[in-house]
């Protein structure tokens, strides 16, 4: 693609993806960020866990095949019944994510969302699964620094986990968020992208400037606001009131085992594999 710095962005379990990106390819980062980021399950950090999310954590690396087989089922029903998926999974989240869900009419943006995380029936789904107990990234290496986003009522990924994430990168700039659960970036995206998005900027400015005949001065600066326009959150979804990313942003989604693979998929999904 010929993009040789990016900033990225990653949130739930799109996290451990960022991670790994800023633990391997650290000269190619302009900014790491991460919002709930899914992190190893240990002891210390299950504190407030959701009960589902701690069952699938804790077997899924034992019974493989049984969780494997329990994806492809909710890849299906999301698919054909997504009312019923829906109320099967809104009990991995806490009450206050319940009742945004509600206000903010998540169910005609999450359903597209959904359906592309299944499009290969469950088994990135299934793979996600295996990371917390499995956990592949020594964090205490990653030299780059990292955003981190946590909201304290979340119980999908409890606070424990971004504390322990937070405690374990030498470099991470924290913010807790009270009273506010897993749900509160669909109001809040903007802010956290905003916050990654001037390192980046700037690269550009400076390439911009180079390759520009007529030099850059107070007088004649780069072209910031066409930049800042190009990359603010500003799409919408059809009759919604809610904001999402360009594509002109990466965030991070799981994809199927593999190397650091870059491709693109759409806004929301991305970017980066680990084995």
């Amino acid at each position: 693609m010929g993009i040789d710095k990016f900033a990225v962005f990653g949130p739930s379990g799109g996290g451990p993806f960022a991670l790994a990106c800023a633990w391997k390819i650290p000269e190619r980062l302009t900014a790491v960020g991460v919002f709930a980021s899914v992190g190893p399950f240990l002891p210390e950090t299950a504190e407030k866990l959701a009960a589902p999310i701690r069952t699938m954590w804790k077997n899924a690396p034992r019974l493989p095949g049984l969780f494997r087989v329990q994806m492809k089922l909710f890849a299906w029903l999301a698919r054909n019944f997504p009312n019923l998926y829906v109320k099967t999974v809104l009990a991995e989240f806490s009450e206050t994510d319940r009742k945004n869900y509600t206000r903010l009419k998540l169910v005609d943006l999450l359903r597209p969302d959904r359906n592309e995380g299944y499009r290969q029936g469950g088994i990135g789904t299934w793979y996600d699964a295996m990371i917390p107990t499995e956990w592949p990234i020594p964090l205490e290496e990653i030299k780059i620094k990292v955003h981190l986003w946590q909201g304290e009522e979340d119980i999908s990924v409890p606070l424990a986990m971004g504390q322990y994430i937070a405690r374990k990168i030498p470099a991470c700039e924290a913010t807790y968020i009270k009273g506010v659960g897993h749900f509160w970036i669909f109001e809040h995206l903007s802010e956290m992208l905003e916050k990654l998005v001037p390192s980046a900027c700037s690269l550009c400015w400076r390439r911009a400037s180079s390759r520009n005949s007529t030099p850059t001065s107070a007088a004649n600066p780069p072209n910031k606001s066409a930049f800042i326009r190009f990359t603010k959150v500003n799409s919408e979804i059809t009759n919604h009131p809610m904001k999402m990313p360009p594509p002109t942003m990466t965030i991070v989604q799981p994809p199927l085992r593999g190397h650091l693979i870059p491709t693109k998929v759409n806004a929301r999904s991305t970017a980066a594999g680990i084995r």
